[in-house]
């Protein structure tokens, strides 16, 4: 399954950089801000990088480590978490486990 974590993070990171040679952030973010639509859509977001950035303060030892994270989610977006995903992919699988199987 680390497989589709790789291609995920080529493919956004690709998608990312051909957006950012074709427009500007900030001049994109604001088009969609004014749209009620858009606005959902980034709240969405920021409920989806809030739920990743709960696994990183499962996962991490150090809270100061699960902040990093979480800060560096909230500005680079899924890209972050896919690189932590990447990185902390074996402990984060044994996590699961334990959630799947509590008795063993």
């Amino acid at each position: 399954m680390r497989w589709i974590v790789v291609i995920l993070f080529l493919f956004l990171t690709g998608f990312t950089v051909f957006c950012v040679t074709e427009t500007s952030f900030l001049d994109s973010l604001k088009e969609i801000w004014v749209k009620v639509w858009g606005k959902q859509i980034l709240f969405d977001l920021y409920i989806g990088f809030t739920l990743v950035s709960l696994v990183y303060f499962l996962n991490e030892k150090s809270i100061g480590r699960a902040m990093l994270w979480m800060l560096a989610t909230f500005a680079f977006g899924n890209i972050a978490s896919l690189v932590y995903l990447l990185l902390n992919f074996r402990s984060i699988e044994a996590m699961i486990s334990r959630i799947r199987s509590p008795l063993a």
